[in-house]
């Protein structure tokens, strides 16, 4: 939605967008430069509508919730350390390995000289792709 500072597209649109999502139960994710969303309704979502709020603050980003992208990676090697004789779980951590160092390596020739000022949100854009279609199942 496009319009003017003032408007109304924050109470008119997305307040009521948000608000019906979380009764319906859907997931989502929004835009909030200012963290008004976020103040008006996050502990609403987590509190009656038992929702898992997080948070990406790009200015500021030790207050963002965190991701550990080799948390399995971790986990496995832990496993296999554990039990040497189960090589499943060797094999697991190399796996989620390579799909991470896919992931924050691009190997189709992106140059983040080429995309300017916007090359930190391509690259978040790819990290949040790759979580997001691992915890789909998509790999």
């Amino acid at each position: 939605m496009i319009g003017a500072a003032g408007v109304g597209k924050t109470g008119n649109f997305l307040y009521p967008n948000v608000e019906y999502a979380c009764a319906t139960g859907m997931s989502f994710i929004t835009t909030d430069t200012k963290g008004d969303i976020f103040r008006n309704y996050g502990s609403i979502a987590k509190k009656y509508y038992g929702y898992h709020v997080a948070v990406i603050d790009l200015r500021n980003p030790t207050r963002s919730d965190g991701h550990n992208l080799l948390h399995l990676v971790n986990r496995y090697m832990d496993m296999y350390l554990a039990k040497p004789e189960k090589l499943a779980y060797k094999a697991k951590a190399e796996k989620y390995a390579k799909i991470t160092a896919k992931t924050i390596i691009n190997s189709g020739g992106f140059d983040t000289a080429s995309a300017g000022q916007n090359a930190f949100f391509m690259m978040q854009l790819k990290v949040f792709n790759f979580c997001y279609s691992y915890n789909r199942g998509i790999q």
